[in-house]
């Protein structure tokens, strides 16, 4: 196994703990610095190891990103800087609630609405718990469906961090597999100190 491979292997075992450990912080928040920092590794591990293999540069060069996967890529590398810089990433978290038709008309619409970008604070309980409660002036209780909790970070607010990191993996497994195939592991290595040779 090339050190390509296993840099890419140790970033799905960190992206791995990710999950493990998503509601579980601080650790949640170190695992996610090792995973950025391990997957953002591989592609220079992949340079490192290929560099000197007939044809390697020109294909690496041909890999085009889409204008989504570049911005994509920016956002990440972003992160990256930050968590080296900066310090551990705040995982906090982003809920998704399906409203049924019909459940917010008139007034709960109306104070729905006017909550949006504001600091709320949200009960969950289910239907034989409680019932909600009314609408008031400063607040709006409706019936939904808990959809999903996942973990986020500020450069991707809004995004599941955990599928940010399996996008990212899938690109760079796709990415190794090919090169791997294309070019093998262990011919990039200099004779002298190439275990087959």
């Amino acid at each position: 196994m090339g050190a390509t491979r296993l840099k890419l292997d140790e970033s799905i075992y960190f992206l791995e703990q990710m999950e493990s450990n998503r509601f579980n912080p601080p650790h949640s928040g170190y695992y996610l610095s090792a995973f950025i920092s391990a997957s953002r590794s591989v592609l220079w591990v992949m340079r490192n190891e290929f560099y000197h293999v007939d044809g390697w540069l020109e294909w690496y060069e041909s890999k085009e990103s889409s204008p989504d996967e570049k911005r994509f890529l920016e956002n990440l590398n972003e992160l990256r800087i930050r968590t080296v810089k900066k310090g551990t990433p705040s995982v906090d978290y982003g809920i998704d609630v399906y409203i049924p038709p019909g459940e917010l008309t008139g007034k709960k619409k109306e104070s729905l609405q006017r909550l949006v970008g504001q600091a709320v604070t949200v009960t969950v309980y289910t239907d034989d718990e409680q019932p909600p409660g009314d609408t008031t002036e400063s607040g709006v209780s409706f019936h939904a469906h808990l959809e999903s909790v996942y973990p986020q970070v500020s450069d991707f607010s809004g995004d599941d961090i955990l599928g940010i990191g399996k996008r990212y993996i899938t690109w760079l497994s796709n990415l190794v597999d090919e090169c791997e195939t294309k070019f093998g592991t262990e011919k990039s290595l200099p004779k002298e100190i190439n275990p087959t040779h």
